[in-house]
């Protein structure tokens, strides 16, 4: 959806109004089915109360995160992502400051939980009056045909995210089903943690740049090309420069931010 949104406005400014209508009834739908997909399997496989809790709190934070999202995508495709760096600069500040004050006062991961669903769902709220005040008047669009052409159209689309997601979430999963879950686990979930947030840093790089690039295939001027080659090189560099850093001197900044427990993470 928001790979087709950005596309879509990018081209054409006056679609708008419409798709971000359409679009907003489908992330709404899709992220109550799977937040209570989730809640479900949840309850069914998972015997610890704990556990169980949690899964509940972070099914509501899935709903949350997908309206912040859909609000960001928005921002990309109007070519305003000046409120999405607004945006993530103020809620993940928050949620990392209340959070740290819940530990120092003696809270635990559940309530730790509580708070980032509860960040999640202010920006996504905040998000959508942020639109509506600066950008557009948003109004649903129930249209059978059109949802079913945005699901066909943004198919191969999910099933890359899926991949992408299974590429780092998936080793969790089944290190945790097949060697169970322990201090080593933690600490494959940290290195992995610490590779995604690389991640997202250069595909966030690359993500505003969508609106621009559709209207140059339209064009067919050649700057989409240009843009891929720029890519590549970056990606290039900063691959050895991460790899070289890592090497000698991951097992020291480890060590410095976490303690001696976590050298295995290097």
């Amino acid at each position: 959806i928001d790979t087709l949104l950005m596309r879509s406005v990018g081209r054409d400014r006056k679609r708008a109004p419409l798709l971000l209508g359409q679009t907003l009834v489908l992330r709404g739908i899709n992220s109550l089915l799977v937040g209570c997909l989730c809640l479900l399997v949840g309850l069914w496989a998972e015997p610890d109360p704990s556990s169980r809790t949690l899964l509940f709190v972070f099914s509501v934070a899935l709903i949350g995160r997908s309206l912040a999202l859909w609000s960001n995508t928005v921002f990309i495709a109007h070519e305003s992502s000046g409120y999405v760096l607004g945006q993530e600069v103020v809620f993940r500040l928050l949620e990392v400051l209340v959070g740290v004050s819940a530990l120092l006062a003696g809270f635990g991961v559940i309530e730790i939980a509580f708070i980032h669903a509860a960040s999640w769902l202010a920006q996504g709220f905040a998000g959508q009056i942020l639109i509506r005040r600066h950008l557009l008047s948003v109004k649903l669009n129930w249209e059978a045909s059109a949802l079913f052409a945005l699901l066909r159209d943004g198919f191969p689309f999910v099933l890359s995210a899926f991949l992408i997601a299974w590429l780092m979430q998936g080793t969790i999963i089944l290190y945790g089903q097949v060697l169970g879950i322990g201090a080593e686990l933690g600490q494959l979930a940290l290195a992995i943690q610490a590779l995604f947030i690389i991640g997202v840093i250069v595909s966030e790089s690359s993500g505003p740049a969508i609106p621009v690039l559709s209207r140059s295939v339209d064009r067919e001027d050649g700057k989409t090309s240009q843009f891929v080659d720029l890519m590549l090189r970056l990606g290039m560099v900063m691959g050895g420069v991460l790899a070289v850093t890592s090497l000698t001197a991951g097992e020291w900044l480890l060590d410095l931010l976490f303690g001696d427990a976590y050298k295995n993470t290097a």
